[in-house]
């Protein structure tokens, strides 16, 4: 009867490379007929939006715009503090090297961005975007459950332990909501508006995925009141909760996530009330999600074989495969005291305060993963003064952060960083302490291996060989040996070492220990 192999085919993520580019942008801006001249640049911002990825003949393409904000100070009447928005595009491509089912895990950031001002109505804005990730190839292999054919056949199981990509989640949301700004001066031009979504709660059931949290949108705004205009801030959380189909998602799985939600847009619209006050903001905010769900598994599998009676051939494979060993979240707070420079007026009143976190660099020492960082802080002021000013001051605030791991083994890191909350307090006109919150997720993975059976097969043995080979024979166990090893070296059983040698720990044998084999179990009799 011919060797015949049970097998069920696997699902094993394979990381391939971790990349790590650069792309420039450029482009000249010229102020709008309906804007006033610029006297002063306080600030270029820009957010990367990422619309389209693919993998195709070995190559990665990315597609995406800078959506860019200028601030400006005029000295023309009416209100100073100015803007401009301009979308700038960009492309990369990234060699792959590989075939296959493979998809890129992509991280955008804005690492320059500067201008040069050409004149009071053109500038001409210049950047560096960084572009990291890696390739992951999804490929699929047997495992073996069984084979039939040998009734003496001895078979070595082994518990794969490995973490695969279940599922891939790209989604969006809409929330929208109408907001009374009370008695503050009515809306008569929104400068800026941003928001971030403070995720609360992220729950895995059975084929859903439930998120839970807060979106808290910030608008610096031209406000009138009593024929009177002055720039406003206004700041308003708004309730999220989204629930995302995925049917990779079962009642008995071990599952892990890794989620990251981001704005796409923000939409507003001003409405007048009864009285006639335009202090009615309709709002609506476009959310993207992105994220990985991970399955952890472990499965027995056939790693080898072999006949005391039959000589057999096999063919193995080795399986690349990753086994994640951590996943943590965790908030943690970074406090600074930042003050004016020589050359600026103190401050009147904070009117706006932003902050992106940003990892500079993530290293193992010992057994700790150690994540270091800064928080690019940016604070536009109303400077003391009887006329109209604005200055802006900008520091990075750098952090560490440690998390702790007890494993030997070589790991890799996914770490995810984000602005939960900045807190503010004037400590005088020109000294401000921050508090800035953020949220981290650390998610570290360990490269493991295994060999599978690929084919096994008879070999003929001729009498001569049979004859040649000795009954009895002694051997020195070495270090590293294992039992299997030796029994499959003078194939016998290993119940059969064990019985003639009365061993009583098999996986603790003492190195050079004397081992007597005997090809058959009638030992008496030879």
């Amino acid at each position: 009867m011919p060797l015949e192999l049970i097998k069920e085919y696997l699902d094993v993520d394979q990381e391939l490379k971790r990349f790590s580019t650069q792309t420039m942008i450029e482009e000249n801006v010229v102020v709008p007929d309906f804007k006033p001249d610029i006297f002063k640049v306080l600030s270029v911002k820009g957010n990367i939006q990422v619309n389209n990825q693919v993998i195709e003949n070995n190559k990665f393409f990315v597609e995406g715009s800078v959506d860019c904000l200028v601030l400006y100070q005029t000295e023309e009447d009416g209100i100073k503090l100015q803007n401009i928005n301009v979308q700038i595009p960009f492309t990369q491509t990234i060699e792959v090297e590989e075939d296959g089912n493979i998809y890129a895990s992509l991280n955008t950031d804005v690492e320059y961005l500067d201008f040069d001002f050409i004149n009071s109505r053109k500038l001409n804005i210049r950047g560096v975007l960084g572009l990291k990730g890696k390739f992951i190839k999804k490929e699929q292999y047997p495992l073996i459950r069984d084979i039939k054919g040998l009734e003496d056949l001895q078979m070595l199981r082994k518990w794969i332990q490995i973490t695969t990509i279940t599922d891939k989640i790209k989604d969006q949301a809409m929330v929208k909501e109408q907001i009374d700004i009370g008695e503050m001066p009515g809306i008569v031009e929104i400068i800026k508006s941003q928001a971030r979504v403070l995720e609360k709660e992220i729950t895995l059931e059975n084929e859903k995925i439930m998120m839970n949290g807060t979106i808290e949108v910030e608008l610096i705004y031209v406000g009138e009141d009593k024929d009177c205009q002055s720039v406003e801030y206004l700041e308003y959380k708004m309730p999220f909760a989204h629930i995302i189909e995925s049917s990779s998602l079962k009642e008995a799985g071990n599952y892990e996530c890794k989620m990251h939600s981001y704005i796409e847009e923000i939409l507003t619209q001003v409405n007048s009330n009864e009285e006639g006050k335009f202090n009615i903001l309709d709002i609506e905010v476009l959310i993207g999600i992105e994220g990985d769900i991970y399955q952890d598994q472990e499965i027995e599998s056939i790693i080898d074989a072999y006949s005391p009676s039959i000589q057999t051939n096999l063919e193995k494979e080795k399986i690349d495969c990753l086994k994640m060993v951590k996943n943590e979240k965790i908030q943690t707070t970074v406090k600074e005291k930042i003050s004016t420079s020589i050359e600026q007026s103190g401050i009147q009143r904070i009117i706006f305060i932003d902050g992106q976190g940003k990892v500079a660099e993530t290293k193992r020492q010992e057994d700790q993963w150690i994540v270091e960082g800064v928080v690019e802080a940016e604070i536009l002021y109303q400077a003391v003064g009887e006329e109209e000013k604005y200055e802006i001051i900008k520091k990075e605030i750098p952090f560490t952060q440690v998390f702790d791991f007890d494993l030997k083994e070589d790991v890799k890191a996914d770490v995810l960083i984000k602005v939960h909350h900045i807190g503010s307090q004037l400590l005088g006109d020109d000294e401000i302490e921050l508090k800035i919150v953020l949220d981290m997720q650390c998610q570290l993975f360990q490269s493991t291996e295994f060999y599978y059976i690929n084919e096994i097969e008879e070999l003929a043995e001729t009498q001569e060989e049979e004859s040649n080979q000795a009954k009895i024979s002694v051997y020195f166990k070495q270090p590293n040996d294992s039992l299997w090893e030796i029994a499959k070296r003078y194939r016998i059983t290993m119940e059969e070492i064990i019985s003639q040698n009365q061993i009583e720990d098999q996986e603790n044998i003492p190195n050079y220990t004397p081992i007597i084999i005997a090809r058959n179990s009638k030992l008496n009799q030879i």
